[in-house]
């Protein structure tokens, strides 16, 4: 049981970081993210964290800055991004991402924490693999020890569905998050279900509605009430 929950603790975790660590989603019309407001459900009319968006001469994303605690993005030569630094009050609570490519492929993410004292996703690192120029797998460690597999089922040119696995070869089952997409392939919503002892059930579900120019205006999700984990929240975006 105590492997279990761990198991599905550390698939939250990662659904959390895949629904709310989007990069920006750059406009024609109104331009860039200036700025999104955090509420703790749809319902919810208190703004808990504000995120402000800075950008540098080449339109790239150089910061985001909320209270207490700033992200900076560093990029190479050829404009991709290559590392980026988590930055708190609390420097316990510091992480560093570096992301490194091959072919302009993503194919290894290390997030190690600074300094050694801090406990949460100290030394990860997430390997990538591809077919056909797909993202197919990814596999994560925790200090040197895996974590987690995750396999991608593509419809045309769209992720349909992500399957996470607790071992590598892929046997055991713990979460499935489906994706669904509008007329326009622009994603809809995302529905994640969990494996138990009676076979799947939800877990938790995101959704994305766009304004008229076709930016993302809101994102908010809604969880399980067989789960304790706080996973409901609510995105409001603004632009340039």
């Amino acid at each position: 049981m105590k492997s279990t929950v761990i198991v599905l603790l550390f698939a939250l975790l990662s659904l959390m970081f895949f629904s709310c660590e989007k990069e920006p989603v750059e406009d024609s019309y109104q331009g860039r993210i200036k700025r999104v407001k955090h509420y703790s459900s749809i319902q919810d009319t208190v703004v808990r964290n504000i995120e402000e968006y800075q950008y540098d001469s080449k339109n790239r994303l150089t910061a985001i800055e909320s209270e207490g605690s700033t992200v900076k993005f560093e990029y190479n030569s050829n404009n991709q991004l290559v590392r980026k630094y988590y930055l708190y009050e609390n420097p316990d609570y510091n992480d560093t991402i570096t992301y490194v490519y091959k072919d302009e492929k993503l194919v290894v993410e290390l997030q190690h924490s600074d300094p050694p004292n801090n406990i949460y996703f100290h030394n990860m690192k997430t390997v990538y693999e591809y077919e056909n120029a797909r993202l197919v797998k990814s596999k994560k460690y925790m200090n040197n020890i895996f974590q987690q597999l995750i396999v991608y089922e593509y419809k045309d040119d769209l992720v349909k569905k992500a399957s996470f696995y607790s071992d590598s070869l892929g046997l055991y089952l713990h979460t499935v998050r489906s994706h669904y997409y509008d007329e326009n392939n622009k994603l809809s919503f995302i529905t994640s279900m969990y494996a138990n002892s009676r076979g799947m059930a939800w877990l938790q579900s995101i959704y994305y509605l766009y304004n008229e120019h076709g930016d993302l205006d809101l994102e908010y999700s809604e969880q399980s009430d067989q789960i304790s984990a706080g996973i409901t929240y609510c995105l409001r975006y603004e632009y340039d």
